[in-house]
């Protein structure tokens, strides 16, 4: 099918994601069962041509601290806790989604942009809601991990971060992670 005839079937898409995300997930808790994951995100760049999956542990973040010096870190802990890119387990397991990725850079309704990320943005929080309702994550050390979507690249990440994880989240964990930032 050429480029311009493949428009977009979103439903087949998130049953894809949802599959690549939990095998993911899966691989990610069995190769480090010891470790302790607090939060979990699902991103995007600012084209909405790629989806990925983020997740720290405490563990990795206290070894990310470590590599600062001691005054450094508590200015640097909120940005590394909570900015994705920082992450240990950032774009973890990769190769999974390169079908997906290039499902959407080919798809033909990327001619709307704002309505495509919207999409995919709704796909991604239906995902880690979907896992969530399922009990996905109670085997888990922190079986309530905070869920978010994000994007890397992108200015309005934060609200689309805060948005997102008040959808998927507690009010208590929603209020917390919302004050993220705070100091």
């Amino acid at each position: 099918m050429d480029e311009q005839e493949s428009a977009m079937n979103w439903h087949a898409l998130e049953s894809t994601a949802l599959t690549l995300v939990t095998k993911a997930l899966q691989d990610l808790s069995a190769e480090h069962p010891d470790e302790q994951f607090y939060a979990c995100a699902l991103y995007t760049d600012s084209s909405a041509m790629t989806m990925a999956v983020a997740v720290n542990s405490v563990e990795a973040l206290e070894e990310k601290l470590e590599g600062e010096g001691e005054e450094e870190r508590e200015e640097l802990m909120p940005y590394y806790k909570w900015a994705s890119s920082e992450w240990k387990y950032e774009g973890w397991k990769g190769e999974y989604f390169k079908d997906v990725c290039k499902d959407l850079r080919e798809a033909s309704d990327r001619s709307d942009i704002s309505r495509f990320k919207e999409k995919l943005h709704s796909l991604m929080v239906n995902i880690l809601s979907s896992l969530r309702r399922e009990g996905f994550f109670t085997s888990f050390k922190i079986q309530e991990p905070i869920l978010f979507v994000t994007v890397t690249d992108d200015d309005n990440a934060e609200e689309l971060e805060n948005k997102t994880a008040e959808l998927l989240n507690s009010s208590e964990k929603y209020n917390y992670f919302i004050r993220r930032f705070d100091r």
